[in-house]
């Protein structure tokens, strides 16, 4: 079950330190609160440069790695022992993987389906609302809403969500939220990730919260 998807990424963070000791802290936080799950992510990062920083990630999540979902490919997820793999929306699979939970990024009803045919339990939708953690303008809930009508996965909306907007998001049928600088840049990370969550427990789910996860692995 995820309601709260917080994606920690490397490039909001000044330095390595900075985001492994965050990941740790956040980490420690998702393990307290049921349906709160963490992506991890450094976009660009060389292929040279990724077995240092899966296992660098790894050692700040401890055991709740297996709560964490590695964004990339699964078999760097599957070998930092990440429970999940996250894909971005170019690089979702033309067959599904065994093994992992995953979950798409996803932008258009096309990469929608192209993510369901791979198997994802969940899609990444938007940005819903202009991003905080880029330049990209929001595409808006009617667009979230079209999305949610056509999938048979559950949909998290993302890009700019904060706790006030959650309440719509939910109404345009989204089963969770996503949120990066909303966590990651307000401050007080426990407090913000609180806000959310009752922002979520504030309006019943479009979609039952419940992914179809590896028997092996709970998110609950």
């Amino acid at each position: 079950m995820i309601s709260l998807y917080v994606v920690v990424d490397r490039g909001i963070f000044e330095c390595d330190a900075a985001y492994f000791a965050s990941l740790k802290h956040l980490g420690s936080l998702a393990s307290e609160h049921p349906g709160v799950v963490l992506q991890v992510r450094a976009k660009g990062l060389p292929e040279t440069a990724k077995p240092s920083f899966v296992a660098r990630a790894r050692d700040a999540l401890g055991d709740g790695v297996e709560r964490a979902f590695l964004n990339g490919e699964a078999r760097d997820a599957e070998a930092g022992g990440f429970g999940g793999v996250h894909w971005p929306e170019a690089a979702i699979p033309a067959a599904p993987i065994r093994g992992l939970v995953a979950g798409a990024s996803v932008h258009s009803l096309a990469a929608l389906e192209r993510a369901e045919a791979a198997g994802a339990a969940f899609a990444l939708f938007g940005p819903v609302f202009d991003a905080g953690s880029k330049r990209v303008a929001g595409v808006g809930l009617a667009a979230l809403s079209a999305i949610t009508r056509a999938a048979s996965i559950p949909v998290l909306a993302i890009g700019g969500v904060t706790p006030r907007s959650v309440p719509s998001c939910v109404a345009a049928g989204a089963a969770g939220v996503a949120a990066v600088t909303g966590v990651l840049r307000s401050g007080d990370p426990p407090a913000a990730i609180a806000g959310y969550l009752r922002a979520l427990r504030s309006c019943p789910p479009a979609f039952p919260r419940s992914l179809a996860t590896n028997p092996e692995k709970d998110f609950a």
